[in-house]
């Protein structure tokens, strides 16, 4: 890496490159922090973007494998098991196997939603949480999951469970959501604090989207 403080006279395409440059653009969201030499970092945390299968095959990050069949876990509370005489189902996302189109993955979340609101008994409640959905809101082209549909299912339920509820409690429940933290960016934030004590002084701010929104809102 030819990084010359000064232009080099015999070497004129090699322009200026002062030192200053590193520290003010090499930090998110120019530079990824991933961490030191000698680090042992996760697959699972690393940054988005670098979640691809070459880098999985380059470093053997496989996953570990299942046995005795898979299994879709809902993480909303008080959520009712599937019936399994039901016609209707849902498929989800696979680094294996794609056994449905794009558009129907895309689709499936809105199908979901539409069949609750249109025909769930609780009207009041889902035009609540419909009003709340539209404040603390999350745009699907912000965040890394297009095709998933529990993910998204999920964060409508806290609307739904915090209908008739407090303001506060639906906020709280909303910031630990993974699909907020990846919408309004504060997703693996670090406060100031840490960044010096840990990163040998570097003075760094930590992400303010979400809190400015939620200022604003």
């Amino acid at each position: 890496l030819d990084y010359p403080f000064k232009a080099s006279p015999d070497r004129p395409e090699v322009q200026e490159h002062p030192m200053n440059r590193w520290e003010t653009n090499g930090k998110r969201p120019n530079v990824e922090f991933i961490g030191t030499f000698g680090s042992t970092v996760a697959y699972r945390d690393l940054p988005n973007d670098l979640k691809l299968q070459e880098v999985s095959d380059y470093f053997g990050a496989t996953a570990e494998p299942v046995t005795g069949g898979g299994v879709v876990v809902c993480g909303s509370a008080g959520e009712v098991s599937n019936d399994p005489f039901k016609r209707q189902v849902f498929d989800f996302d696979s680094n294996e196997e794609r056994t449905t189109r794009d558009d129907v993955m895309d689709n499936q979340k809105h199908v979901v939603w539409s069949e609750i609101a249109l025909n769930g008994e609780d009207q009041l409640r889902q035009r609540m949480a419909w009003a709340l959905c539209q404040i603390v809101t999350t745009v699907p082209s912000n965040i890394d999951a297009r095709f998933q549909t529990e993910i998204y299912t999920e964060y409508y339920d806290i609307c739904v469970k915090h209908a008739f509820g407090n303001y506060r409690n639906l906020l709280k429940e909303a910031s630990y959501s993974p699909l907020m933290a990846e919408h309004l960016s504060y997703l693996k934030s670090k406060s100031h604090e840490y960044v010096y004590r840990t990163e040998n002084r570097r003075i760094a701010r930590a992400d303010e989207n979400f809190a400015r929104e939620v200022m604003q809102l």
